[in-house]
């Protein structure tokens, strides 16, 4: 059969020699591809389907990567903004517990109604005062003023108010009523002093 085989070749020319070597190796080739795309083409398929998935999870991992990164970024800010906030009520409340004008209590309360009174001596006002407290959210002292004065005195009046107004404390006018008294201009006013505890 070999001997065959060698007398055929052998027998070949060159053209026809070489086309049987070229129809060889296209069969080897053509043989190649099928058995592997019939053999492993299930598996190609498969690692083609693994690697799109992997390349999805892999985006979505930097996606998930720059978010982290930014997310990183935002939460630095917002400490060095909690810390500079921290400081922030570190100070004021100094300030609230230091301050003369933000707190109040009953000593300071005697020293503001001292004034009040010394303004109404100086400028001939001697007018009458309620005085009440409230302790809610604030500290409060309520002075309501009820009194009279000439009209000509109005200067005086109104220099007595202005010396109030000089009162270094929170205050709060709340209302002023007047009204003509036969000789005399009656007054009806509210002021309210309040501060922290």
């Amino acid at each position: 059969m070999m001997n065959r085989i060698e007398e055929y070749l052998d027998s070949l020319d060159k053209k026809n020699l070489f086309m049987l070597y070229f129809s060889i190796v296209i069969l080897a080739a053509i043989f190649y591809y099928y058995v592997n795309i019939g053999i492993f083409g299930k598996k190609i398929e498969e690692n083609n389907l693994k690697i799109d998935s992997l390349e999805m999870k892999l985006t979505k991992n930097r996606t998930l990567e720059k978010k982290v990164a930014k997310l990183k970024k935002e939460y630095k800010l917002y400490q060095q903004k909690l810390l500079s906030s921290k400081e922030d009520l570190k100070y004021l409340s100094l300030l609230i517990a230091t301050s003369d004008v933000l707190k109040i209590n009953d000593k300071k309360f005697i020293e503001i109604l001292n004034r009040i009174l010394d303004a109404g001596i100086e400028n001939a006002i001697a007018p009458s005062y309620e005085i009440t407290t409230s302790d809610d959210k604030f500290k409060k002292y309520v002075i309501t003023l009820k009194g009279n004065f000439y009209p000509e005195e109005y200067r005086n009046f109104m220099n007595y108010i202005s010396e109030i107004e000089k009162i270094n404390s929170i205050k709060t006018f709340d209302f002023a009523s007047f009204k003509e008294d036969n000789a005399t201009v009656g007054f009806r006013m509210k002021i309210i002093f309040w501060g922290v505890k």
